[in-house]
């Protein structure tokens, strides 16, 4: 499966697409962007269905939706509070038609360090361990936080996905 095998192929691909531009462009981070992006679909390629004239992907490969890209970011740049979460805060306010998977660094991670990591798009595709894809249900059907980690694989996966966007605050 591409993606899963620790290759550098998404990491490769992304920062030679950003060689020699700067990572902040159209008011969001173009650059985590397009690792992300690439490791998403590097994820989506490995679904795929083998047929008598060869394989297919299953999942379309996405594309970058740079409007919502831009207003997640400004959504996360203008957060503060100390009452409430970035997450349900962005839930609140995210794009129209946007879904969301949200992950949180472990203490000490920097935004910089999360820019050139794949952390967060590994996070949301190993919670396939909580989802059964031969029968699509949970695998823990009574335990939340396990069905918050499945539904962000889902989506990761879902063929009516076909625009991805993503932020990271602090940059």
């Amino acid at each position: 499966m591409v993606g899963t095998d620790d290759s550098q192929d998404a990491l490769d691909r992304a920062l030679k697409a950003n060689a020699g531009a700067s990572c902040t462009r159209g008011g969001f981070n173009a650059c985590y962007n397009a690792l992300a992006l690439a490791r998403h679909n590097d994820y989506r390629e490995g679904h795929e269905k083998k047929s008598t004239s060869g394989a297919y992907t299953l999942t379309p490969l996405l594309r970058l939706n740079e409007k919502n890209a831009a207003a997640l970011q400004e959504k996360m740049n203008e957060f503060t509070s100390v009452t409430n979460t970035l997450e349900s805060y962005l839930s609140t306010h995210l794009p129209a038609g946007c879904q969301m998977s949200f992950y949180t660094a472990e203490a000490g991670a920097s935004a910089a360090e999360l820019v050139k990591s794949h952390a967060a798009t590994d996070s949301w595709y190993g919670g396939g361990a909580h989802y059964d894809d031969a029968t699509g249900t949970y695998r823990a059907a009574s335990d939340a936080a396990a069905q918050k980690k499945a539904d962000a694989y889902t989506r990761m996966l879902w063929r009516g996905t076909k625009t991805v966007a993503f932020g990271i605050k602090g940059t």
